[in-house]
Parts: C-alpha cells; sequence; structure tokens
C-alpha cells in the first residue's frame, strides 16, 4: 500500500509540475489585443480595434500617434501596449490617441 501511495504522490506531483510549466507564460499575458484598421476618413485612418465590453457599443478605437509602416495592415490582428501622450491631437477623431510602447503580430 506505501508503494502505491507513493507512486500515486509522484503521479501528481509530476502533473502539477508539467501544468505549472504549461501555463506560466507571462510573456503573453501583456498589453491589449486588437485589429489594426483602416477607416476610410478623408486620407484614411490608421486606428487598432479592440472588442469592450465596458462601453455601450461594445469596442473601443485606439488612434497610435507612431503605428509602424510594417503593421499598417488592414486586418491584422495585434497584441499592444501603450501610454496616453501629455499632448494629443487628432484629424480623424474617432478613439483614444495613445503611443505605441511594444506591438506584436498574432
Amino acid at each position: 500500500m506505501h508503494n502505491v501511495m507513493k507512486t500515486f504522490g509522484m503521479a501528481l506531483l509530476l502533473i502539477a509540475l508539467l501544468s505549472a510549466a504549461g501555463c506560466n507564460n507571462d510573456d503573453d499575458d501583456w498589453g491589449q489585443v486588437g485589429v489594426v484598421t483602416l477607416l476610410d476618413l478623408g486620407d484614411g485612418c490608421w486606428v487598432i480595434w479592440v472588442e469592450d465590453s465596458s462601453v455601450d457599443h461594445g469596442y473601443r478605437y485606439f488612434e497610435p500617434d507612431n503605428l509602424p509602416d510594417a503593421f499598417r495592415v488592414n486586418g491584422l490582428w495585434v497584441r499592444f501596449d501603450y501610454v496616453l501622450p501629455e499632448e494629443w491631437a487628432s484629424l480623424c477623431m474617432v478613439g483614444e490617441g495613445i503611443i505605441l510602447t511594444r506591438i506584436e503580430e498574432l
């Protein structure tokens, strides 16, 4: 009986360790996820569309001041992080102005 309990305990420990190793990827837990979108306003406005249940219509637009050319692809899913600018003026006036601090394609 002692060997059975010892084997069972080792199996539980192994499962716990493997689960923790597989789920502990902190690098995927940063920022927000959204879709780069080109709005047909004037000369076109690049925004990042994000689902947001805290607002009435269920989504928000962010207007990045520094969206790299490589990410100016309509429909591109990205993960991004940002800061709010001290001063900001928008030609599009459809979203919140942001300065990207990190962005990656999903």
